[in-house]
């Protein structure tokens, strides 16, 4: 479900041409894009209890989800996601949120992810956060660019 907290939010359903204004909430899934502006605020509220808080001028695509929330890839293209995961993940479970220049990958854990002009800033406030970073050319994983931040710590990517 993606819920407005904040008037403005649109939404491009997976395979449409074009953003829709979302007034309430609405039922969305994967290939679906969100965008804030600078007035917007948003929720992507998971069958799972999983919680994704989109700040003002936030603009991502659900990447991939499966029915049970249990399965979740976020591409955040500019600004900010703030996450907490409500049930501890079991095996086979997976919660990422990727940039142009890295991926965080957690389990059962709280955390915010800013991405703008090209850094990415990853905060950590209970838990452990996985982070990889990625070229921005090749989208691939850059070899030594592996680290786990614990609950209080922060990095930035650029």
């Amino acid at each position: 479900i993606l819920a407005v907290l904040a008037d403005d939010v649109m939404l491009k359903e997976s395979g449409g041409l074009d953003f829709k204004k979302v007034e309430k909430e609405t039922k969305t899934g994967e290939g679906s894009e969100i965008e804030t502006d600078k007035t917007g605020r948003a929720s992507i509220l998971y069958p799972n209890g999983t919680l994704a808080n989109l700040s003002e001028n936030t603009n991502l695509v659900i990447k991939n989800l499966n029915d049970s929330g249990s399965q979740s890839k976020l591409r955040l293209l500019t600004g900010s996601v703030w996450s907490k995961l409500q049930n501890v993940l079991g095996k086979g479970d997976l919660y990422e949120v990727e940039t142009e220049n890295m991926v965080a990958s957690v389990r059962g854990t709280e955390f915010r992810v800013d991405f703008a002009n090209g850094v990415s800033v990853i905060e950590v406030f209970e838990n452990k956060v996985e982070v990889q970073a990625i070229d921005p050319e090749t989208g691939q994983p850059i070899e030594g660019g592996f680290i786990e931040l614990f609950a209080g710590e922060k990095v930035t990517v650029g």
